[in-house]
């Protein structure tokens, strides 16, 4: 009797063992869905939101050309403007990695510029050329066509062809059509190849891409060193093992390698990307198309992450001016700082996966291209903080004021005092001039879901 009733107790613990893993793995499954579901949805909402800027901007493009006085032009150009800056954001927000969008982001921030520059025109009193009218056409003619291929992708998702899934990795989802995850991503990148070359004082002037770093150290590499720099820059503070699979170069002004790594016994064939220039070395970006697993971490370790990622691999001195969190991952914008004086041209991303704090993308690229430390007096204000304080509106209640260097238009720099705060319910980030206290840059900010939108 004792033996059939050990036998009995004993497969009721077995049962509820196994009742207990089952639950445990269930509710694993139900979690690991419900991320997945969570990371669809913002992915649709990026997307559908950058679809719906760029049929904005298609409208808006229009009815520039549409319009006959110079109060209408500057409100149309005012609006193309803001609404390819959250575009930008738009796409930046898209699970797609590496270079797959690189010209769409370039078509994007170009037009939004070149509207600006635009607006700024007119609002001196000049009237827009025939070249600028003709660039105009053009520019709406391509946003008419980035708008329908994104509604091609839109139909794709939704038909069940591709997932966002395979859009971030790049797979094939139905073999046998002819159909890859990127194929329409691929043909809009192409077709703007068309769009007109655009010169004019902004950022991002097709001109400016011309230009070469300020100062840039180290002597040629190898493409063997190059495998080896790369390794280490990507694994440093990992503990990965990686190996060098392939090695070329970047098709960019400024001549760099292009290193693919992957991690040891690593079966997902996720790859590691790594640019670094073939003087010296230096990192320009790095990304990592892993896919990222449910969120563990805060914004705040994240930071962290970042920061120490940026130390171990030799960059001191940068602040953190930007966080925010989309898709299961953080991206951190640092500036440098020379003294007490923020050097915005000297800038770095990283971006961080808040499953187990891995850093996942780095873009070094405008820090190579503008690092140089600045001359002692131009550091030196000419105005000060109270006398620019004084210059306020009477309602402007400042949270801060320092000094920073900000790029100007047509790729020059110049010394600010950058205040910060709010009218109302608003808030604002105001540039003004440490020379003459001229108006350079008037930002407000925007706080989001994922973070913080300047506009």
């Amino acid at each position: 009797m004792r033996r059939t009733t050990g036998w009995v107790v004993g497969t009721l613990v077995a049962a509820l063992a196994i009742a207990g893993v089952g639950y445990w793995g269930y509710r694993q499954y139900r979690e690991t869905q419900d991320f997945k579901y969570f990371v669809t949805i913002n992915n649709q909402r990026s997307f559908y939101n950058l679809l719906e800027r760029v049929q904005k901007l298609e409208v808006g493009l229009a009815k520039t050309m549409a319009t006959n006085t110079q109060q209408g032009e500057v409100m149309m150009l005012s609006d193309i403007w803001h609404q390819a800056a959250v575009a930008v954001e738009d796409l930046g927000a898209m699970p797609v990695r590496h270079a797959t969008l690189d010209r769409t982001h370039k078509f994007l921030n170009q037009l939004g510029d070149f509207a600006l520059a635009l607006q700024k025109k007119t609002l001196r009193g000049l009237p827009l050329s025939a070249e600028d009218w003709a660039k105009l056409a053009d520019l709406h003619q391509q946003a008419g066509n980035l708008a329908v291929q994104l509604q091609k992708v839109s139909q794709e998702v939704a038909g069940g062809i591709i997932s966002w899934g395979d859009i971030r990795r790049g797979t094939r989802r139905v073999e046998g059509q002819g159909i890859t995850a990127t194929g329409t991503l691929d043909t809009i990148e192409k077709e703007l190849d068309g769009v007109p070359t655009l010169l004019y004082d902004g950022p991002f002037s097709d001109h400016l891409e011309e230009r070469s770093p300020k100062q840039m150290v180290g002597v040629a590499i190898s493409d063997e060193q190059a495998k080896r720099l790369a390794q280490a820059f990507a694994a440093r503070g990992t503990g990965d093992n990686l190996q060098a699979t392939a090695v070329g170069e970047v098709n960019m002004k400024l001549a760099a390698y292009s290193v693919t790594l992957q991690r040891t016994g690593d079966k997902s064939g996720a790859n590691i990307n790594v640019d670094l220039t073939k003087q010296g070395g230096h990192p320009l970006q790095m990304i990592d198309n892993r896919a990222v697993g449910q969120p563990t971490l805060s914004l705040e370790q994240a930071v962290d992450r970042a920061r120490k990622f940026l130390e171990d691999n030799g960059f001191s001195d940068m602040m953190v001016t930007d966080a925010a969190q989309n898709d299961g991952s953080a991206t951190v914008t640092f500036v440098w700082k020379q003294g007490e004086v923020l050097v915005y041209p000297d800038m770095i991303k990283v971006t961080v996966g808040l499953d187990d704090g891995r850093v996942t993308a780095f873009d070094g690229r405008a820090y190579i291209m503008s690092h140089i430390t600045r001359p002692a007096q131009m550091l030196q204000p000419e105005l000060s903080k109270d006398e620019i304080i004084a210059r306020l509106h009477q309602g402007f209640q400042v949270q801060h004021v320092r000094l920073a260097i900000i790029p100007t238009d047509g790729g020059g720099e110049a010394l600010a005092w950058e205040v910060r705060g709010t009218i109302g319910e608003n808030t604002f980030i105001i540039y003004y001039n440490a020379k003459d206290a001229s108006l350079e840059r008037i930002f407000q900010v925007i706080t989001t879901e994922s973070g913080t939108l300047q506009s």
